[in-house]
């Protein structure tokens, strides 16, 4: 699923620099670009997450 989120990540930022180059033309930016981000960002971590865990990479007790 990690690699779900890094195409998400690469995905929003296509949309955003899309998104920009579009209103600098002067049209007018789609509602959907504004969705899709942020759906994605909270989409984001919950698929990083189980990744992140499996490679014990939140902090962990070392006690003992």
């Amino acid at each position: 699923m990690a690699w779900c989120a890094a195409f998400l990540i690469a995905a929003m930022m296509a949309v955003i620099t899309l998104d920009v180059v579009v209103r600098n033309l002067g049209y007018q930016s789609s509602a959907h670009f504004f969705s899709f981000t942020e759906y994605a960002l909270l989409i984001v971590p919950c698929l990083g997450a189980p990744w992140l865990v499996r490679e014990k990479g939140t902090s962990t007790s070392r006690s003992c």
